[in-house]
């Protein structure tokens, strides 16, 4: 990846740099918790061999107790409760895969402003503290209806959850199906029945893990303390020291200020280079991906054509990083899917039609360097004219 770190920057590029960043984006990392049941052994209680011989504890790490397998605990219905969590962190990846890319801290994702609420909906839908605030400003417009059927979910949803449930408390929507409610709920949901049937979990665990009972004392028999285990959280990050005025003033950080300020520049330049980038090697990924199937004459359906879709929404959603030279390119991509039978693609009909020739121009056009920083320069241009 090319990265903007030109010694030739000044500070006031640097800033302005990070106020296009702010402007437009979030920096959200959103991460899903489950009790995953991984405890380490005790060095007193296990010996680690190799080969027959035991192996010193300088040499190795000490092994961990695997509390839930692909093969117990299970569910009422007879399921496996690590691939029911498993799925869950499966659907937060594909939204993150959807709304965001990746900024240069671990787990941390640049979501465009415009689809941050989108991608909340997705995670978090309806909550005790949503309805409340719908019902309080429905009454406020004077829509008694509609505030009477707020309230009545609310209570709902208290006698569901308890009265003292917390306002973020995922509620179901009725305006959905069972299997569009939001990733928070479905988590929700499955935290509460795997509380509810500790009893009957831990007891599996220990019927048919060997090494349970080495670290049964760790896992105390408390289900309250089993649901606390579970979380969907979404954490906003600011960029401090890079901005006009800003100061790194706290206490911890003071004497260090340089080096925060140096970081968040390189991590603002790099962040930039991704919204350019990533969305671009994307497409090129699926470009590159669907040719070689043509070219070896294999089976191209209309699901073939699905990566290079996503990867051209992606590129719309990020498309203040996008010129208008590659916006046409992608405009004429979209309708040359569009008028293809991609049942009718082999290598000799795609050579003919153009279709092998189109394909192989979109890849050098998304992939070409001097689009690219065109497109950090107009990036920054616009913030420039906002602010």
């Amino acid at each position: 990846m090319t990265t903007m770190t030109d010694d030739s920057f000044t500070d006031n590029d640097v800033e302005i740099q990070q106020e296009a960043l702010q402007q437009r984006v979030l920096l959200l990392s959103p991460t899903i918790s489950w009790w995953r049941g991984m405890y380490q052994i005790p060095k007193d209680k296990i010996d680690v061999t190799s080969e027959g011989a035991t192996v010193s504890e300088e040499s190795v790490t000490t092994p961990r107790a695997k509390l839930i397998t692909d093969r117990y605990p299970l569910d009422t219905n007879g399921a496996p409760w690590k691939r029911r969590f498993q799925k869950l962190e499966s659907r937060l990846g594909a939204l993150k895969e959807r709304f965001s890319v990746p900024f240069p801290i671990q787990g941390v994702r640049i979501v465009p402003k415009a689809r941050a609420g989108e991608m909340m909906d997705h995670l978090y839908g309806l909550t005790l503290g949503s309805l409340r605030r719908r019902e309080s400003q429905a009454r406020s417009d004077g829509n008694t209806m509609d505030a009477q059927e707020y309230q009545r979910m609310i209570d709902e949803a208290l006698r569901v959850n308890g009265y003292d449930a917390p306002s973020d408390t995922p509620v179901y929507d009725a305006t959905k199906g069972p299997d569009e409610q939001s990733i928070a709920y479905d988590l929700h949901m499955a935290a509460k029945e795997f509380a509810q049937s500790w009893a009957s979990v831990r007891s599996q665990i220990a019927d048919n893990n060997p090494m349970f009972h080495l670290v049964a004392e760790k896992v105390p028999p408390n289900s309250s303390w089993i649901r606390a285990k579970f979380a969907l959280d979404v954490v906003p990050v600011e960029l401090a020291g890079g901005g006009r005025g800003q100061e790194v003033t706290s206490n911890d950080l003071a004497e260090h200020a340089d080096v925060v300020r140096e970081t968040c520049r390189r991590r603002v330049a790099a962040a930039i280079d991704e919204m350019v980038q990533g969305p671009r090697q994307q497409l090129a990924d699926a470009l590159a991906a669907l040719s070689e199937l043509v070219q070896r004459d294999g089976r191209v359906t209309t699901k073939s054509f699905r990566p290079v879709r996503e990867a051209i929404n992606k590129i719309r959603m990020f498309d203040m990083v996008a010129d208008d030279e590659l916006m046409e390119q992608i405009n004429q991509l979209e309708l040359r899917l569009d008028s293809t039978n991609p049942r009718s693609l082999d290598s000799v009909t795609a050579a003919n039609n153009g279709f092998t020739a189109a394909v192989a121009s979109f890849m050098s056009q998304v992939q070409d360097e001097q689009s690219q920083a065109t497109a950090r320069t107009q990036f920054v241009r616009r913030a420039l004219d906002l602010s």
